[in-house]
């Protein structure tokens, strides 16, 4: 998820919670100076993932290093809650998708520029983001493919813990 999603987030653990669910996060559970990859790594490992698609999320740097790092389980999508946010209710819509293929296309002409502005020498850091930048660019289609194709939770349902926790039960049985 995104932070800029949190309240939500926030509410939805709560009441997920009350079900006797153990929710990690990574502002409660990674400590600082730890390692964002190594947490997504460990969090391959659960059992699920809650994945809450934003408008904001799907713009957002970390939030597809961690979905890249999720889908790269082969079982990735018997294991993924998927929660649609409003802002992203049209993203069957024809050109939804293409529009973030633009923005992350941007984001990679931007960083490209920018690092013209440095010697060669001051660039070391900078290249693994530019690569993750142009990964996302390059597949960020995909990833909008794999939600398209799933029948999503809503956030506009006020049962949507008990939904997911009904849906986590019956796939346990």
């Amino acid at each position: 998820y995104s932070s800029d999603d949190g309240k939500f987030v926030d509410e939805l653990e709560k009441k997920l919670q009350n079900y006797g669910y153990k929710i990690e996060r990574d502002i409660r559970d990674l400590d600082y100076t730890k390692s964002i990859k190594e947490f997504m790594q460990r969090i391959r490992k659960t059992d699920y993932s809650i994945i809450i698609l934003s408008d904001r999320f799907l713009k957002s740097e970390n939030c597809m290093k961690e979905i890249f790092e999720f889908i790269k389980d082969e079982n990735y999508k018997d294991r993924i809650i998927p929660v649609r946010l409003d802002s992203v209710k049209n993203i069957w819509g024809d050109n939804k998708g293409i529009e973030y293929t633009v923005f992350w296309k941007d984001k990679e002409k931007e960083m490209k520029e920018q690092l013209k502005r440095i010697d060669e020498e001051s660039k070391g850091g900078y290249i693994e983001e530019l690569r993750h930048i142009s990964l996302v660019k390059d597949s960020i289609g995909e990833v909008i493919k794999i939600f398209r194709d799933m029948k999503m939770f809503d956030i506009n349902d006020e049962n949507i813990h008990e939904k997911i926790s009904q849906y986590i039960k019956k796939k346990v049985i």
